[in-house]
């Protein structure tokens, strides 16, 4: 009995790996020579340095119309104006403009912890390809209809899934056996 105890609670501390954690998208609208961006992507590099947990999501403005459209779309759904950039989105909320690692940075670190600790919304889930997004990239990375489709029908990890079924099953079937073969 004491296997499957140790047996069960090992699978449920491989659940985690098994299934991957996801990253917390830090959505970073910035311009093409804007200096406070330029500021701020520095200080975003060192911010996923020091958080393996988020996914920086890099959408420059000034010459992509793809993520101008974008940012009006995040400004719809988070109710505000936005009017310039740098602009940074957490979960459901936002920091406008950059101002140091000290003021803005510290508030954009706030917003990272309280999004570990608790379950936070991705208001732009669908419409940014986040898989393929790095700090220095930043053009045509807006999902096309097809692809959000694709995502949408298709956005279950199926491996992780047949896994998740399979072990548990797997347990139950091999106590059923191992209590037959004590009964014989």
């Amino acid at each position: 009995m004491k296997k499957y105890i140790l047996l069960s609670l090992l699978f449920l501390f491989m659940l985690p790996i098994l299934v991957g954690a996801e990253e917390i998208p830090v959505y970073f609208f910035w311009g093409d020579g804007c200096p406070f961006c330029m500021n701020q992507k520095s200080f975003m590099e060192q911010l996923e340095n020091d958080y393996p947990e988020i996914k920086v999501v890099s959408l420059e403005t000034y010459y992509d119309r793809n993520n101008q459209a974008l940012m009006a779309e995040a400004g719809s759904r988070l109710g505000v104006n936005i009017t310039g950039v740098p602009f940074t989105i957490i979960g459901d909320d936002y920091v406008s403009g950059f101002g140091g690692p000290d003021s803005s940075g510290k508030q954009i670190r706030e917003m990272i912890d309280y999004c570990l600790e608790n379950d936070c919304p991705d208001i732009l889930a669908g419409l940014v390809d986040t898989d393929t997004m790095a700090l220095d990239d930043g053009v045509d990375n807006i999902m096309s209809g097809e692809d959000q489709l694709a995502r949408a029908n298709g956005g279950i990890n199926w491996p992780v899934m047949l896994i998740m079924i399979s072990l548990p099953l797997f347990l139950v079937i091999f106590l059923i056996s191992s209590n037959r073969e004590k009964k014989v």
